[in-house]
C-alpha cells in the first residue's frame, strides 16, 4: 500500500482531528491503565483468591489499552499524516476487533462467575460445598482458564469472516463481516455465541437480584477467623462479608449500565446501517465509558470495603 491520501481522511472522519480534549480524555486512559495494573498486582500478589476479580482488572486493561490504540493512537496519526502508523492501524484492524470481541465475551462470564460466587456466600456451608468449583481456591483458577479459552476461540470463531472495508479502511472503528456461507460457522456466530452471552447476561441480573435479596440473612456458620498474608488470624465479622458483596453488587452495576448502552447504542442490526461517522461515535461514546468505569473500579473498592475485602469465603477470607 502506497501514501495514504490525508486530506480524503481527515474529510471523512472529521472526529479524529487532533484537540486538546484528546490528551483529557487520554489521560482518563492512563489513569486507568495504572490503576488496573495496581489491580492486577494486588489481587495476584497477597489476595489469591481473587482469580475472578484479577481477571476483570486484566479485562479493564485491555478496554485502555484498547481506546488508546483506536483513538488516541488514530488521532496522533492524522495528526502527523504517518504512512507508517497508518499502514500498522489498517493491517491491525482484524485483530483489534478479535481482542475487542475478546474482553467483551470474557467480562460478560467473569461478571457471572462473581456473581454466582458472591450468592454462594448468602448459602449455607452444604450448598457452598456443593459448588466447590466457585468457592475453592485451585478450583477457581481452573474455571477461571477455561473461561478465558472459550473466550479465545468463541472470539475467533465471531471473526472468521473477513472484515467488510469502506473505501477508507484507516477510519474505520466498527467495520462489519461478510456474510457467511458455511451454515454450521454461521449458527455458531449469529445464534449460538450471541445467544450465549445473552442468557448468561439474563442469569447474572437473576442471581444478582436474589442476592441483594437474601444479603441481610447472611450469617456466620464457619469459624469466624480469616488468615491474611503474613499467616496472622483476625476475626472476621459479618459486617465484612455483606460489604464486600455490595462492592461487587455495585460493580455489576456498572455491568448493567455497560449493557443497556451496548444494546442501545452498538447494535449491530441498526449500527451497521448508520453512517461511519454515526458509528465511530458512537463507539468512541461506549469504549469511553468503558475507561470511566474501569478507572472507578478501584475506588469502589476502597468505598466499600477499605482493607478489609473478602475474597473467600470464611475461613479462607483474606484481608485487602
Amino acid at each position: 500500500m502506497g501514501s495514504f491520501d490525508w486530506i480524503e481522511i481527515r474529510n471523512t472522519c472529521p472526529e479524529f482531528i487532533l484537540t486538546d480534549w484528546d490528551f483529557v480524555l487520554a489521560g482518563f486512559a492512563f489513569v486507568g491503565i495504572f490503576a488496573s495494573f495496581l489491580l492486577i498486582l494486588k489481587f495476584r500478589g497477597t489476595m489469591k483468591g481473587t482469580v475472578f476479580l484479577s481477571q476483570l482488572a486484566g479485562c479493564d486493561l485491555g478496554w485502555c489499552l484498547l481506546y488508546m490504540w483506536n483513538y488516541f493512537y488514530t488521532t496522533i496519526a492524522v495528526h502527523y499524516r504517518s504512512d507508517f502508523m497508518a499502514l500498522l492501524r489498517v493491517f491491525t484492524l482484524s485483530e483489534t476487533k478479535i481482542i475487542k470481541d475478546f474482553f467483551e465475551i470474557l467480562f460478560t462470564l467473569l461478571i457471572f462467575h462473581i456473581i454466582v460466587e458472591k450468592f454462594l456466600w448468602t448459602c449455607e456451608s452444604r450448598t457452598r460445598q456443593k459448588w466447590i468449583i466457585y468457592t475453592v481456591g485451585p478450583l477457581k483458577f481452573f474455571l477461571a482458564y477455561i473461561t478465558a479459552l472459550y473466550a479465545v476461540m468463541a472470539s475467533l470463531v465471531l471473526n472468521w469472516n473477513d472484515l467488510k472495508y469502506t473505501d477508507v479502511p484507516f477510519c474505520e472503528i466498527v467495520i462489519p463481516h461478510r456474510v457467511v456461507q458455511q451454515p454450521v460457522l454461521g449458527f455458531f456466530q449469529v445464534t449460538f455465541i450471541p445467544w450465549s452471552q445473552g442468557i448468561v447476561t439474563l442469569l447474572t441480573f437473576f442471581i444478582a437480584m436474589l442476592t441483594l435479596c437474601r444479603l441481610p440473612g447472611v450469617r456466620q456458620d464457619d469459624p469466624p477467623l480469616q488468615i491474611n498474608s503474613e499467616g496472622r488470624t483476625r476475626r472476621l465479622s459479618n459486617g465484612k462479608i455483606k460489604s464486600t458483596i455490595l462492592c461487587i453488587l455495585f460493580v455489576y452495576f456498572t455491568f448493567m449500565v455497560r449493557g443497556t448502552c451496548y444494546y442501545m447504542f452498538l447494535n449491530p442490526s441498526h449500527l451497521y446501517k448508520a453512517p461511519m461517522i454515526t458509528r465511530n461515535l458512537r463507539s468512541w461514546s461506549y469504549d469511553f465509558m468503558l475507561v470511566v468505569f474501569a478507572c472507578s473500579r478501584m475506588f469502589i473498592y476502597y468505598v466499600f470495603c477499605r482493607n478489609e475485602m473478602v475474597v473467600e469465603y470464611p475461613p479462607n477470607g483474606l484481608r485487602y
